[in-house]
């Protein structure tokens, strides 16, 4: 399943988005213990602020919102990354095939972040918030992709049904 790092840990601004990547996480966890014995694995990617139209959308919401600049909010939520970059949707991929091949892995949270604190410990401040107006939404969500194995077999279904992963 693709999550985001509000999975992990509070932001503020985004409260219904980190319940409800709160509860995707958790869902994953027991699903995976439900179906374990069946050869069957359930985890989570959660990628940080990834370079995504739906992260322009909530870039131009976050400049009309705050008054900084689109570059000037791009270039904050990248410093949310201790890399100082966007995650690209390629390396989110990458994590989901990993997770497809890993037939141990089970119940597991994948941060795809450049190593951004995932332990929930920190402020929680959202990269926006600070001293400014409360910004648009701006947490990357994706449709839930659900990474299963059985023996030999991967496939990662997409709410069309269709294999999404890269083989």
């Amino acid at each position: 399943m693709v999550a985001s790092t509000a999975a992990l840990k509070p932001y503020a601004y985004v409260a219904p988005c980190v319940a409800a990547k709160h509860a995707l996480l958790g869902f994953a966890r027991s699903l995976a213990l439900e179906v374990a014995a069946r050869g069957v694995t359930v985890n989570c990617v959660c990628p940080g602020f990834a370079e995504t139209p739906l992260l322009d959308a909530a870039i131009a919401r976050i400049a009309e919102k705050t008054g900084r600049g689109t570059e000037e909010a791009r270039a904050e939520l990248a410093r949310a990354n201790p890399q100082g970059r966007l995650v690209t949707p390629e390396e989110v991929a990458e994590a989901v095939l990993y997770l497809c091949r890993a037939a141990s892995v089970n119940g597991a949270a994948l941060p795809v972040a450049g190593g951004a604190r995932s332990d929930g410990r920190g402020s929680g401040a959202h990269p926006l918030a600070q001293g400014r107006a409360a910004p648009a939404r701006a947490a990357v969500s994706a449709p839930a992709a659900t990474c299963t194995r059985s023996s030999a077999r991967c496939s990662t279904a997409t709410p069309g049904g269709r294999c999404g992963s890269p083989r």
